[in-house]
């Protein structure tokens, strides 16, 4: 069996030098440090520091928190802005905790768990295409021009407010289409693995590629990704409480609540559910079909060869000897065991994930559809 798998002319995977690994985990901290804009943190803390996530999240609520305080001291009477402002405080706040987690978390798979299973040869591969596709300026100027049209569509819809009204309520829902743009732009990096893993497939083990190490650490890179954006779907589907609590709490006190806003707050989950964890889990369905090409190719390319080798020995005249007919056997064993596994996973998994990726927003779309009519 050594024999045959030394004609797949496979290249070792090398451990002796780790600079291209080196490279790609200075790259990937990079990407990670501007993870959903909580990059600010390393402007507000000591050099060489790393915030708490929790400590990260409170100092993000605290500083969000200006933004309603000056609401109602300057403009008291828009209380609806002034309720959207104080739930988003509470949003920045565990989003960036969550944010925080999930860095960490990520930063540990790569170091322990993807690194030390791929070649240097996919380490470059995959640094190069990250770089290529999550530079640091195109990805601000991008995240910069989503916030300034979301906030300018916001604005319309709330335009029965006094401009100076949205321009106080902008500044803090500016902060947040910024940091959900960049963290759409930038999460899906991790399917430059799977995209150059069709490329440097040698790293697959040739028997069982499914079970190679380097399959098994990117996929749990990659459902830590979407793990992330379920929370975050979550989090934004919150927002459809804040005009229930208005009823309930303040309605006798200050009003109903407007018809604009609720058609405000249905949009704002619409387009939420969609670009969190919709978007996240086309992201990993797509690299679960990387993944898939990779895994097919080596393992079609393993059961040419065994039965290549199969029929070299059974179309032998001769009769063959013990040694031969229990390589025979093996052979026969090897390409049974090819020719029905290497996948994935089974078709009943895959569309157990199609459910699940579509469901949450499905109900965050129903409930906005709920909301809007109940405004009208």
């Amino acid at each position: 069996m050594v024999a045959i798998l030394a004609t797949m002319k496979t290249r070792r995977v090398r451990f002796g030098s780790e600079s291209a690994r080196q490279r790609l985990a200075q790259t990937l901290r990079s990407i990670l440090g501007s993870f959903l804009g909580t990059g600010f943190a390393s402007h507000v803390s000591p050099p060489k520091t790393e915030l708490r996530p929790i400590t990260a999240g409170f100092l993000a609520a605290g500083l969000y928190t200006v933004i309603p305080l000056l609401q109602m001291f300057l403009m008291p009477s828009s209380h609806e802005l002034i309720s959207l402002s104080w739930w988003g405080v509470v949003y920045f706040g565990l989003v960036v905790t969550h944010t925080r987690y999930t860095s960490l978390a990520v930063d540990e798979i790569v170091e322990e768990l993807v690194l030390p299973s791929i070649s240097d040869e996919l380490a470059e591969s995959v640094r190069k295409n990250i770089q290529k596709s999550f530079a640091r300026r195109q990805t601000l100027m991008k995240s910069l021009s989503a916030a300034s049209i979301a906030i300018l569509i916001s604005c319309v819809f709330l335009r029965q407010f006094h401009w100076r009204q949205l321009c106080a309520w902008g500044v803090g829902f500016f902060i947040l289409y910024f940091t959900a743009s960049q963290a759409t732009l930038t999460a899906p990096f991790y399917r430059r693995f799977s995209d150059s893993l069709k490329e440097h497939s040698d790293v697959l083990f040739p028997i069982d590629p499914a079970a190679s190490p380097a399959i098994y650490a990117c996929t749990a890179l990659a459902k830590r990704i979407l793990l992330y954006w379920f929370v975050v779907l979550l989090l934004v589907m919150s927002l459809m409480a804040v005009p229930y609590i208005w009823t309930f709490l303040l309605a006798s006190r200050f009003g109903t609540w407007s018809g604009s806003v609720s058609r405000f707050i249905a949009i704002v989950v619409f387009v939420a559910g969609f670009f969190s964890f919709g978007f996240g889990s086309l992201v990993y369905l797509r690299f679960e079909n990387d993944l898939r090409i990779a895994i097919d190719r080596v393992r079609l390319a393993t059961l040419s060869t065994v039965q290549t080798r199969y029929c070299e020995l059974s179309s032998n005249q001769r009769a063959l000897s013990a040694e031969e007919q229990s390589q025979l056997d093996q052979l026969k064993s090897t390409s049974d065991y090819l020719s029905r596994s290497g996948n994935l996973r089974g078709s009943l998994e895959t569309l157990a994930t199609a459910v699940t990726a579509t469901l949450p927003p499905l109900v965050s779309i129903v409930g906005a559809v709920l909301t809007y009519r109940k405004a009208r």
